[in-house]
């Protein structure tokens, strides 16, 4: 009944959204202002050492993604797992990693991922997000925190580098009862000093309908116990001391209240789980510059509140509750100097201190120090350009005396060095470009792994990644098309593998997979096409080739396969009109068959899926400011499938937006 009335709805205000544009026409200017524009600018992340890729707030636009998660697939080399769909956890894996290798950094620090070793992507308000960038084997600017220097790493930026007075309200609605209303603003107190904020809350039920299939049998059902409530507060100010100083603060906090789904079991959809949790962080950092010398410092202290409940009849009233709060304290500081017109030195250190209490005495009271210093080196002149690092990784474990020997064994920390290398060869001063890296990383295991009880392994190893690429870029102005298009190749060599299995939406099991190697190839293509200067069409492409293998042992039934979730195909593009009517964005996103398991069962194969998106997007003149309105259409095949064993995605279903702002 609900999903009914809401498709009529939904048709009528796509009626509605072209009436009004045709009223509008004589209006062409505010259509999107960007879409009158060529863009013709040389892309300098296609200049860098290691393979970078990057969406700015126009071209996460032209997605026709709701969500960071959906955005991130039209990202080469990115394997997003998506447990759920809407609401669900969602992280990053990249080039077949592992998620727990992917450093998210929140406008320009890491987020806290001691406890369980990944960021959920799912949490971050998609409406606030300005930019969002990938670095692979190492990151672009020389001088950085080097908790970055991983084996991946996701800046997310919330903030424009030039801060404007701006006010900005908005509302997305759609199926599952979806209520998102958020604002944000921003202030120049004077030239010197500006400030802002935003605020959101999310509401879904999440109730939406599928299909399983078991054999000959099939049941088509809906989602129960999936409902997700939460509230996000940002708060930021910036202070320019000088033209080549800055400081800027920020302080975040979100309040999650989620229902967990749980697995989906042929005519058993029932599910009793939970989880709320409060995650609050204070963030300074300052940069500033002189002839020859850059500085950075920053501080960071972010805590994070959980509490996971199962309210199942097995279990005696209020039997099953997990309290889990962890603290960390972040310190980064560094200097880059440039010893002369082609050489440049840094040195950078941070310093962790992470704290893990919980009412589960295996894991109450465990805490880590860790100290990473880098100092780097880059040479560069007209044609090429490379740059060296070398890490020192230390950690320290301490766990209370009371806890078992196996436990105090897990303390002893890691003591590591760490090394990459990488080069680019520019052929002419933007087109065509050969670039190179290599890289040793090690990651020690988080607290989960190691501490939680029934799911952590004390005797966990640090998992230990060496990375090879090489690639080719390339980007030219054919008459009125801009082109340009990325090939990379690789091989990951990875020993003493942390794997991570799902118990549920919230805890893991962990074991040391021995051996594993990947071979891949990533492939992108982007061409904007101006018809007339008022019609542009683009065209993004990117496609991942993941040739993965489990080496530990031939007599292993797992020897030579494809690690659980990890498509050896997968690929995206993106099209997208501007015009002077309504913009128009279609997307396309596949991957190949998976494996839930490393054994390759048949009952564990997931069938490969593809799914469209689409959106329409107009602009209006509305008082002092501009009415920004938005149809979205997920899953437009309206096709069934999983992206994790047992957790379907949502069917097809619509979005709508309306806002307004200057």
């Amino acid at each position: 009944m609900y999903e009914c009335i809401f498709q009529k709805g939904a048709c009528a205000a796509i009626f509605a959204l072209v009436s009004l544009q045709m009223v509008a026409q004589a209006t062409t200017e505010y259509v999107l202002g960007e879409a009158v524009k060529v863009e013709r600018r040389k892309d300098a992340l296609l200049q860098s050492s290691v393979p970078s890729f990057g969406l700015d707030t126009l071209q996460l636009r032209r997605t026709a993604a709701t969500d960071l998660s959906a955005a991130l697939r039209h990202v080469a080399g990115i394997n997003v797992r998506d447990y759920g769909g809407a609401g669900g956890l969602k992280t990053v894996s990249v080039r077949g990693i592992g998620a727990a290798h992917t450093t998210v950094c929140y406008d320009g620090l890491p987020m806290a991922s001691t406890q369980s070793g990944a960021v959920d992507i799912g949490k971050f308000a998609y409406e606030q997000i300005k930019a969002i960038r990938l670095d692979i084997g190492d990151v672009a600017p020389l001088l950085a925190p080097v908790k970055t220097l991983s084996a991946a790493t996701l800046f997310v930026n919330t903030q424009n580098s030039k801060v404007k007075d701006s006010f900005t309200a908005n509302l997305q609605t759609g199926h599952w009862e979806l209520v998102n209303p958020s604002i944000a603003f921003s202030k120049n107190l004077n030239r010197s000093l500006s400030f802002g904020g935003n605020a959101r809350y999310y509401f879904r039920n999440n109730n939406y309908s599928f299909h399983i299939d078991n054999g000959s049998l099939s049941e088509k059902a809906r989602r129960n116990n999936s409902s997700i409530r939460n509230a996000v507060g940002e708060l930021w100010m910036n202070n320019r001391l000088g033209a080549a100083h800055e400081l800027r603060s920020k302080f975040y906090y979100a309040y999650n209240n989620n229902e967990l789904p749980g697995a989906v079991v042929l005519y058993n959809n029932v599910n009793h789980e939970a989880v709320k949790d409060a995650l609050w962080f204070l963030q300074s950092a300052y940069d500033g510059r002189w002839k020859r010398t850059h500085l950075s410092a920053a501080v960071k202290m972010q805590g994070q509140s959980t509490v996971y409940t199962d309210d199942d009849p097995q279990y005696p009233p209020h039997a099953l509750r997990q309290r889990y709060r962890q603290h960390e304290f972040y310190a980064t500081a560094g200097a880059e100097h440039r010893l002369s017109e082609a050489w440049t030195v840094a040195y950078a250190a941070d310093y962790f201190y992470n704290h893990l209490s919980t009412h589960i005495a295996t894991a109450d009271g465990v805490s880590r120090n860790t100290l990473m210093q880098a100092l780097s080196l880059r040479y560069k002149q007209k044609r090429w350009t490379a740059t060296a690092r070398m890490v020192a990784h230390q950690v320290w474990n301490k766990v209370p005396r009371q806890h078992s020997e196996a436990l105090q064994q897990a303390a002893q920390g890691m003591h590591k060095w760490q090394s990459s290398v990488s080069a680019v060869y520019r052929k002419d001063e933007y087109g065509l470009a050969f670039r190179a890296f290599y890289k040793d990383y090690y990651r020690q295991p988080t607290f989960s792994e190691n501490y939680f009880y029934h799911l952590g392994t004390a005797q966990l190893k640090p998992e230990r990644t060496r990375q090879v690429g090489g690639g080719i870029t390339w980007q030219e102005n054919v008459g009125n098309i801009a082109l340009k298009a990325t090939v990379d190749a690789y091989y990951n060599d990875i020993s003493d593998r942390i794997t991570s299995v799902p118990y549920n939406l919230f805890v893991w099991r962990t074991e040391n997979r021995g051996k594993v190697t990947i071979t891949g190839l990533d492939a992108t293509l982007h061409a904007n096409c101006r018809m007339n200067a008022q019609h542009l069409f683009i065209v993004a492409a990117n496609y991942s080739l993941q040739k993965a293998e489990d080496i530990t042992s031939p007599a292993d039934n797992n020897y030579g396969k494809q690690p659980a979730y990890l498509p050896q195909h997968s690929g995206a593009v993106s099209i997208t009109w501007e015009n002077p009517w309504v913009n128009l964005n279609v997307g396309f996103t596949a991957a190949s068959e998976r494996w839930s398991t490393h054994n390759h069962a048949p009952q564990t194969r997931l069938s490969g899926y593809a799914e469209i998106n689409a959106s329409l997007l107009r602009n209006f003149p509305c008082g002092k400011g501009v009415l920004t309105t938005g149809l979205f259409l997920n899953n437009a095949l309206d096709k069934s499938y999983e992206v994790i064993r047992r957790y379907p995605m949502p069917l097809r279903n619509v979005m709508f937006k309306v806002g307004w702002g200057f």
